[in-house]
């Protein structure tokens, strides 16, 4: 199935396999932190994301993504 952006989507799910785990890990915490791109915004509605049990499901997350919609692509092409 083609729609305007499937390149772009497919590359960004796929960006965890290239980056590696510890590199994965930095990016999200400077992301996430209190002067991050997301944290600042974040923070004062009261939700801390880095170094906090969500950050760690943020980073799982990233993580694991790419391996379960690689898994389920071919299924959901048929």
């Amino acid at each position: 199935y083609e729609f305007f952006g499937r390149r772009l989507l497919d590359a960004l799910v796929g960006l965890p396999f290239a980056l590696p785990t510890a590199v994965s890990g930095i990016a999200l915490t400077a992301v996430y932190a209190r002067n991050g791109w997301l944290g600042q915004w974040l923070e004062p509605l009261g939700i801390q994301a880095a170094f906090s049990p969500l950050g760690v499901v943020i980073a799982l997350t990233f993580i694991g993504l790419p391996f379960v919609v690689r898994t389920l692509q071919p299924a959901l092409e048929d």
